[in-house]
């Protein structure tokens, strides 16, 4: 027997439920704007099955919400962004991109090892208080 999967989509179909309750706006009816069937709806609000762009841009508009804070949740504030990162020379680059290439185990060993060439070749500083380097104003 195959275990059935579980909501793929869960906080999507918490948002979108809560929002349909906020507009005041039945499923039913959802599912009439949209042209789907009430089963689509129920779906997608059970965090089971995630709508199409096209519908998902309807759905907004309907529950007057951006499409991304329904999608993934509140709208990250700018203080909260990264900050974009400046690459000094094609070895950064080259570094860079040779990293985006590696799965998540790969990139966590390479942190780890990038961490302790820090602590092993670096002078210690405020950002680096284990650092076991020279500091090279001497």
């Amino acid at each position: 027997m195959v275990a059935k999967a579980g909501p793929q989509y869960l906080d999507f179909g918490k948002r979108l439920t809560e929002a349909l309750e906020r507009a005041a706006i039945s499923q039913r009816t959802a599912a009439k704007i949209l042209r789907v069937s009430d089963e689509a709806i129920r779906l997608y609000c059970k965090g089971k099955r995630m709508p199409d762009d096209e519908k998902l841009a309807i759905l907004a508009k309907l529950v007057g919400r951006p499409i991304a804070e329904l999608r993934y949740g509140e709208l990250a504030t700018l203080s909260s962004l990264p900050k974009p990162v400046t690459v000094a020379d094609e070895d950064e680059l080259a570094l860079l991109e040779c990293y985006r290439k590696l799965p998540e185990w790969g990139k966590k060993a390479l942190r780890a090892r990038g961490n302790e060439l820090l602590e092993n070749f670096t002078p210690p500083s405020p950002a680096n208080p284990y650092g076991k380097g020279r500091s090279t104003s001497q």
